[in-house]
């Protein structure tokens, strides 16, 4: 939350209206994603997740989410999307071979 206050000091936070998240599925953006989703509901959101199972968990917990299929691999769509959001929350964990910090 620290991050969008220090953001919100250099712009009003009535002209950030579009957030984007990575790793809304995981432990930390979860919880960053639930506070900033409940503090501003009038936000727009987008999330990007890995698979169907994960994107039909993100639709049913906030239905107004839209949600990106991609994955960290995705340079060109996390590209556009991080281009169309004013705040993007970036916590995801790159989970690519064995020697993964995420476990």
């Amino acid at each position: 939350m620290s991050l969008l206050c220090a953001y919100a000091f250099r712009f009003p936070l009535h002209y950030l209206t579009n957030v984007h998240s990575t790793g809304i599925t995981g432990y930390v953006a979860g919880d960053a994603f639930v506070t900033i989703y409940n503090a501003h509901p009038d936000f727009e959101y987008s999330a990007l997740v890995r698979t169907e199972d994960k994107a039909n968990d993100v639709k049913e917990k906030y239905p107004s989410v839209r949600v990106v299929l991609g994955d960290l691999d995705s340079s060109e769509l996390i590209e556009k999307e991080a281009a169309r959001a004013d705040i993007v929350l970036r916590t995801s964990c790159p989970k690519h071979g064995h020697s993964s910090p995420c476990r």
